[in-house]
């Protein structure tokens, strides 16, 4: 049983983009090559700090794409900061499982801040986030579908969600609502504000590795009430970040250990700027030497969101 899982976020409006294409490669299936380019441009409504300045018309980027819709790597194609962003942000996304590698050259058209000011302040921040919303897909990792959400944010940037559309599981509903309550925004301009905010959940449990008649295999117990990360003092971090971004990265990691029960504590170093250093195995009852080396692969090439300072945590994770 595997669980996939894509966020997308959009503060309408943000971005006034052109088509996301192919300009080389991408899968054959002609609804695999759509599902694609959909997945890549909702990936651009997060790419707004992309064009500060003045970035060039399109940029490409170069992905490397696994059969499970894993993202293997993503290098700029063009040249400058506006690529290097976007080839960035690609890099976490999630796109559609295809049941093949494919490899393509992405064109992206720059896009521009539909509103400026303070709506772009809050799509950025909110952004921040994305990972901490993303492990809502964890409440219900089957419901698979598109929650609406209206936010009054106050001049002190504090926020009151309102569902105004779903089709995900109350589970997840309630979840994101919480999440967003707990977010406080640090904006230029003390003002009341409305947004509107739209974020799609892929869930759904794909067959095929569970035997017939038996209930589905449970996906890793990535941290329970009080088995979560062990954030050493002083770290910039918080643990709702840090498990947001574990919950999101949760399907791949349970990949790596199929067949296998037992649990592992791993310790590893965030940087300010949200990539990983130092990854170690701590401890480990899983007796697969080879999973613990995926483990650790896998969580080498997590981004979190950057911050003032390193973070530096042990992490547990059940494999049942």
């Amino acid at each position: 049983m595997r669980y996939t899982l894509t966020l997308l976020m959009l503060g309408l409006p943000v971005l006034a983009l052109a088509d996301v294409r192919f300009a080389s490669g991408g899968p054959r299936r002609p609804n695999h090559r759509d599902a694609a380019v959909a997945a890549v441009k909702a990936a651009a409504a997060d790419m707004g700090p992309c064009w500060r300045g003045a970035p060039p018309p399109e940029v490409e980027v170069t992905l490397s794409v696994g059969a499970q819709g894993e993202i293997v790597s993503a290098r700029q194609k063009t040249a400058g900061a506006a690529a290097q962003c976007v080839a960035g942000l690609l890099a976490v996304a999630t796109l559609p499982a295809t049941g093949e590698a494919w490899t393509a050259v992405v064109a992206v058209p720059a896009g521009r801040a539909g509103g400026g000011g303070l709506e772009a302040e809050i799509t950025s921040q909110l952004g921040d986030h994305r990972v901490t919303l993303a492990g809502c897909q964890s409440g219900d990792p089957a419901s698979a579908g598109q929650i609406e959400v209206a936010l009054v944010i106050a001049p002190g940037g504090a926020i009151t969600p309102t569902v105004t559309q779903a089709t995900v599981s109350d589970a997840i509903a309630i979840c994101v609502t919480d999440a967003l309550r707990r977010i406080t925004l640090a904006l230029s301009e003390r003002k009341p504000f409305r947004y509107r905010l739209s974020l799609q959940f892929a869930g759904g449990a794909v067959a095929g590795g569970g035997a017939k008649g038996k209930p589905p295999a449970s996906p890793p117990a990535v941290a329970g009430p009080d088995d979560g990360a062990m954030i050493k003092a002083g770290s910039s971090l918080g643990p709702d970040v840090v498990q947001g971004a574990m919950m999101a990265a949760s399907p791949d990691i349970k990949r790596c250990a199929q067949g296998s029960k037992g649990r592992v504590m791993v310790g590893f170093t965030i940087r300010a700027d949200g990539t990983v250093k130092n990854v170690g195995i701590k401890s480990s009852t899983l007796g697969n030497a080879k999973a613990e080396a995926c483990i650790v692969a896998r969580i080498e090439k997590l981004r979190f969101p950057t911050s003032e300072g390193e973070t530096r945590l042990t992490y547990p994770f059940t494999f049942r």
